[in-house]
């Protein structure tokens, strides 16, 4: 797990000048490799790249980046781990291949040079992204791994193209100037920036899945080598597909604990991290350890379930207290982010980062759980839906609205009473306006009309929509399966995980993100996934089979804190002040009036809804304050 950067140009530039700007790029990501750098310049000029290292495996002075090819035709800057870099590494010495280091960085460099991109990257299982310039194609390949776990960012300007691991690398270099309007719309909806555009108007991302390869006058060629595929040809048997996961869990969760360093873990009182404890010391020597976030705040701590799978497993556990007086940690999350980033969790996985980071190098975490074996409730409701739509059509829309006269109260927090008021508030919508409905608390097309000075060139229903289509004809819970997957955790989930971790030079690794576990969920009927009305059945009766009966019986939480009680309480007066300063981007773009509104509002307006909108917009006045210094 590193950082990474780089520059191509299409004329020759000074030497000194090219290696003083790939020291200023490395400079701004230092804290993903805090255990060495190094750089590489071109003879002639035209192209330079950049590593920060956080060593994992290899740990020794061999294995530091950039890497030369044995041939030396090739050099490669590469972030992240080829969890079967032995397997790949015997194949290749099984044809001839020798190797100096015992690290994978040089297993993945060997591999492309080998067998090329298409299957080199069909065969790898890991995380990834990385740089590879080849002198006798005189081409750079950009790659980033199947579902987006590492960043890559890519920028252009008049005759040079540059790419980096954060954005705050490439802005080092002068390439992030103007801002991107309309991504702050799709923000407002989300909470995060969506695709591959960015907060800029310069900087574009490489998407997951994806390679591009750039030569010598800048030209681009991309190439899509997987996506997930949202099938129904694996059956219906609910038992086999338990015992498919557990193996393949359990497959995945083995290759992730190697390493040259420590691991711990993620762990929550639910049962995706309690899985991965489960099977993780049975596979690991030595008692792991692990690390909880919680609460005073009784109804958010999870410290009662996550000590019941620690002690049933046995592990080194330690609990991080959030304290309520949050701001600095809060700026120094904004500092960590590019980007505006709305998703309140990213503070309390920050902080149980920056401790876990005091024990070990390396932690497995749960992420992608829920959005391959449908652990939301939007689930729950897409699975209704698309059993009950062809009588939905018929309802008369006075009945309707009569039921939703019944559930009028916006007020009653996650309970069944507000899932079934925001069922009917999208069941007559079209599948985007649904996906908004029922899975987000971000502010509405409606709303944005009332706050935005102008209104936004493209709907975020717009957004999804030509997303869906892409994804050709699926049934509800599969489309909003695929909008999770690709949307959702790539540009939300994945995005917190990856800054709050290499922050504090730490390495998150994810075992429901194998792309063999994706591949099977995916592939997975409806009938399979949700046969009745609780999310995530597949896993329960897996975890039912491990775990204590009290954590898998429990209801899904999210990784959640205290909100409401924060912003009506001792961020009140912050976060106004943050909203409402002057000259800034928030005054730009937001009718003053309608904005004080909104913020006075938070006692009379569903407290949970306002909060997530009311944070939403704190986090883009933060950002904008920290970038404008």
């Amino acid at each position: 797990m590193c950082g990474i950067a780089g520059i191509l140009e299409n004329t020759p530039s000074n030497l000194d000048d090219l290696a003083l700007r790939i020291q200023k790029m490395t400079g701004a990501i230092r804290h993903r490799g805090p255990n060495a750098s190094g750089s590489w310049v071109h003879p002639q000029g035209i192209a330079t790249l950049g590593h920060r290292r956080l060593s994992i495996i290899d740990l020794t002075e061999s294995a530091d980046q950039p890497m030369v090819s044995g041939n030396q035709d090739s050099v490669i800057v590469f972030n992240g781990e080829i969890y079967n870099y032995l397997e790949l590494r015997d194949d290749l010495e099984s044809a001839g291949s020798h190797f100096r280091t015992k690290s994978d960085t040089e297993v993945l460099l060997e591999a492309l040079r080998v067998w090329g991109p298409s299957k080199t990257l069909k065969r790898v299982i890991g995380m990834f992204a990385f740089g590879l310039w080849t002198e006798s194609k005189r081409t750079l390949l950009l790659a980033r791994d199947r579902v987006g776990k590492k960043p890559l960012y890519v920028a252009a300007k008049s005759g040079s193209i540059a790419f980096a691991s954060e954005i705050k690398a490439l802005k080092a270099i002068g390439y992030c100037r103007t801002i991107n309007t309309a991504a702050v719309n799709h923000y407002l909806s989300f909470g995060c920036l969506l695709g591959q555009n960015t907060i800029y108007s310069e900087v574009g991302e490489v998407s997951p899945g994806e390679w591009i390869e750039i030569d010598s006058s800048l030209n681009v060629n991309r190439t899509q080598y997987w996506i997930p595929v949202a099938s129904s040809d694996q059956g219906n048997n609910d038992g086999d597909a338990v015992e498919r996961i557990e193996s393949l869990l359990r497959s995945a969760i083995t290759l992730r604990l190697r390493a040259d360093v420590p691991v711990g873990i993620f762990l929550s009182g639910g049962i995706d991290s309690g899985l991965i404890t489960a099977f993780a010391a049975e596979s690991s020597g030595q008692p792991l350890r692990t690390f909880t976030i919680c609460f005073n705040d009784g109804g958010f701590d999870e410290r009662p379930l996550a000590r019941l799978t620690a002690e049933r497993f046995r592990t080194k556990h330690q609990e991080i207290l959030l304290e309520p007086r949050i701001e600095e940690t809060l700026l120094a999350v904004v500092d960590s982010y590019d980007e505006p980033f709305g998703d309140p969790s990213a503070v309390p996985t920050f902080a149980v980062a920056k401790e876990a980071s005091k024990y070990v190098k390396v932690v497995l975490s749960g992420e992608g759980s829920d959005e391959i074996f449908c652990g939301y409730r939007r689930h729950v409701a897409a699975r209704i839906f698309g059993r009950l739509r062809k009588g939905i059509e018929y309802l008369p829309r006075a009945c309707l609205s009569s039921l939703q006269g019944i559930f009028r109260d916006e007020r009653s927090g996650k309970t069944v009473y507000s899932w079934v008021r925001r069922f009917l508030e999208g069941v007559k919508k079209p599948l985007p306006e649904q996906y908004i409905a029922w899975g987000s608390d971000g502010f509405t097309q409606a709303d944005k009309s009332l706050l935005l000075r102008s209104a936004p060139l493209e709907s975020s229903e717009v957004l999804l929509l030509n997303q869906l289509n892409a994804y050709g004809p699926l049934d509800p819970l599969k489309s909003f399966m695929m909008l999770d997957f690709c949307l959702a955790l790539a540009d939300g989930l994945l995005v917190k995980l990856d800054i709050a971790t290499m922050a504090h030079g730490l390495e998150a690794r994810c075992p429901f993100l194998d792309h063999r576990l994706v591949e099977l969920g995916m592939g997975l009927n409806s009938n399979t996934l949700i046969p009745g009305f609780r999310n995530k059945p597949l896993l329960r009766k897996l975890a039912t089979r491990v775990l204590p009966q009290e954590v898998a019986r429990a209801p899904k939480r999210g990784f959640e804190i205290p909100l409401a009680s924060w912003l009506l309480g001792p961020l009140r007066e912050f976060s106004r002040d943050a909203c409402l300063r002057r000259n800034g981007l928030m005054e730009s773009i937001f009718r003053r009036n309608q904005l004080e509104d909104f913020l006075s509002n938070g006692e009379v307006m569903n407290s949970g809804r306002w909060s997530k909108r009311m944070w939403i917009l704190l986090m883009l006045a933060l950002w904008d304050i920290r970038n404008s210094a």
